[in-house]
């Protein structure tokens, strides 16, 4: 009887030994292999909260890329080049977001346009042009940059200068490509005008001078007035097309004429254009722009 109840209390213990072990073993390996710090978010589970009609709209990031690509039909339709921007705003958004798997659109600075917005807009080619952005984000599926399995900041801008900007403290996937097609393009260059007064009520003098400016022409830092900034913050200021120009000083004012459209890093979305066109693939087009790169399945 001893020996009975003996073996009884040890096969219980085991029982609850085991109902202890087992769980705690399974949470180890799980949390090993799937749930480990730093472990890739599946984009399928990554959810984008959106303005609508008043309310909010919770929409998976795949649909979300719809209404970030929207203007891109502005530049062209072929779907090599929007093949390249959804990988672009694909990384852009998941780069944004860290570890986090939901977040408010407008938290994310990335352009989009809403539903009601584009019906209005489009018409009866609404559903031609949803057609187009949904073919290429559907088949770039999950596909992402990274650069030594990190996420790029996927830098691009409208057209270069006929070179791209390596900017200021570029990381290791820019580079200087020769961009030919950008320099034939309308609106590639921009003369702009402003008189002593103007230029003294926006900077409290209408002394400028550019104090540091790469070879290609991009400017990286100029002193207007007592104020040192950025060719990039010197351009937005006055309204200027592109960080890369020439001042001209006139007896009442300057003459400043600009090339390109943007900062000239990264990806010139012209340039992309062109080459889609002439038939290279949306993975050429982003190894042409950057270095170093993987383009590969988050």
């Amino acid at each position: 009887m001893k020996r009975n109840i003996k073996y009884k209390l040890i096969n219980g213990a085991l029982v609850v030994l085991i109902s202890i072990l087992v769980p705690t073993i399974f949470t180890f390996i799980c949390g090993g292999i799937w749930g480990r710090k730093g472990a890739k978010k599946e984009p399928e589970n990554v959810k984008i909260i959106m303005k609508y009609n008043g309310g909010d709209i919770v929409l998976s990031l795949e649909d979300f890329l719809i209404y970030c690509m929207a203007d891109e039909l502005e530049i062209s339709t072929n779907s090599e080049y929007l093949k390249m921007r959804a990988v672009m705003y694909r990384t852009e958004i998941l780069k944004k977001m860290g570890s986090e798997t939901q977040m408010q659109a407008d938290k994310l600075d990335v352009k989009y346009v809403t539903e009601s917005t584009l019906r209005q807009l489009w018409q009866n080619e609404y559903d031609n042009n949803i057609s187009y952005i949904r073919s290429a984000i559907e088949s770039t599926e999950k596909q992402v940059i990274r650069c030594e399995e990190k996420l790029i900041i996927p830098y691009c801008h409208r057209m270069s200068a006929g070179t791209t900007s390596l900017g200021e403290n570029p990381p290791d996937y820019i580079k200087n490509v020769t961009v030919e097609s950008d320099t034939k393009e309308q609106g590639y260059t921009c003369s702009v005008s402003f008189s002593n007064d103007e230029l003294s009520e926006k900077f409290g003098s209408s002394d400028i001078s550019i104090l540091n400016q790469c070879s290609l022409g991009y400017v990286i830092k100029i002193k207007a007035g007592n104020n040192v900034m950025s060719g990039e913050d010197f351009a937005e200021k006055l309204s200027l097309p592109s960080n890369n120009f020439e001042i001209s000083k006139k007896e009442d004012g300057v003459e400043i004429v600009t090339k390109g459209i943007g900062n000239g890093v990264g990806v010139s979305l012209n340039g992309a254009k062109v080459m889609a066109e002439n038939g290279s693939d949306y993975k050429d087009i982003l190894n042409f722009f950057y270095k170093n790169i993987q383009i590969s399945v988050e």
